[in-house]
């Protein structure tokens, strides 16, 4: 049913979008004086909008389809909104309308309608960086906040992302070395754990060749318990927990040797802990009892 004119009784204009009011032009012209009309949103000011129905909604949609924004109108949008915060309200119907729409997921329209979007768009960030001064305020923002927890959804599909994924070596060296540089940054110095035996064994070596080690020396983010840089020869001392319950010795030990080995062109001597008993105590013994017999 099409709405009449509050005043004359005639049919109310319908717009572009199909909204039908209940005021045809000619009483509306009558009614907005000529600096109304300059800027005829000054009429709607005061009044409260009803709710937009889904038919009116569709009907948007489908005008704004295939239609790009302009440089000049996006800039101006921006101007617009700068400065301007959202309020605590807002925040929260934003966060309960995005949890009901992705409650199972991100549906696979609107990843194809995103990735099809994206293709060959260029970040705005690509080639620039940051200045010192932006970095700092982004710093002092974050001092005192903490991070909200991950929702179960957003845990799960974080794992499901990085299954069947593996970090390149390069990639590697680069997180062992910011993990060190942290704990230096945090703690002032890194300590390294030794074995039991690693000291007497590595000792007992050193007498038998006649060479000394450099011991807990870091390379390429990783730490030789000793290395000879005249010989380029490595020492390892394996305690059980290098070693799987079979006897076989882990896949990241033989993959770090191997990678070692590469880089620095050395070879490997790898020796358990339990032959300690075996060569250094037994030694021990033999001496005491030459010492006797003298």
């Amino acid at each position: 049913m099409v709405k009449k004119c509050k005043y004359c009784n005639e049919n109310g204009f319908i717009d572009k979008l199909g909204r039908n009011f209940q005021i045809c032009r000619i009483c509306l012209s009558k009614k907005m004086s000529l600096s109304k009309l300059k800027n005829p949103t000054r009429y709607w000011l005061g009044k409260k909008r009803g709710p937009i129905s889904n038919e009116v909604k569709e009907k948007m949609s489908n005008s704004h389809k295939g239609k790009k924004l302009s440089k000049e109108t996006k800039e101006k949008i921006r101007q617009i909104n700068l400065g301007k915060k959202l309020t605590e309200e807002t925040k929260k119907k934003l966060s309960i309308i995005s949890l009901n729409q992705f409650k199972n997921g991100m549906p696979e329209k609107t990843k194809n309608k995103i990735s099809k979007t994206l293709k060959g768009h260029k970040g705005y960030w690509l080639g620039k960086k940051q200045t010192k001064e932006s970095i700092i305020k982004r710093i002092n923002k974050l001092k005192g906040k903490k991070r909200k927890p991950f929702t179960k959804i957003a845990c799960i599909n974080m794992s499901k992302s990085q299954n069947g994924k593996k970090h390149t070596e390069e990639t590697k060296r680069k997180l062992r070395d910011i993990t060190i540089a942290n704990i230096i940054q945090t703690r002032g110095n890194m300590s390294v754990n030794t074995g039991k035996h690693e000291t007497q064994i590595i000792d007992f070596v050193e007498k038998q060749l006649g060479i000394k080690f450099e011991r807990n020396h870091k390379f390429y983010g990783y730490f030789i318990d000793g290395y000879n840089y005249e010989h380029k020869l490595a020492i390892e001392v394996d305690e059980k927990h290098h070693f799987y319950a079979d006897g076989s010795r882990k896949k990241k030990d033989i993959e770090r040797q191997s990678y070692l080995q590469n880089k620095l062109n050395c070879n490997f001597i790898r020796i358990k802990d339990g032959y300690y008993h075996k060569i250094v105590i037994r030694r021990k013994n033999d001496d005491t009892k030459n010492q006797k017999m003298v």
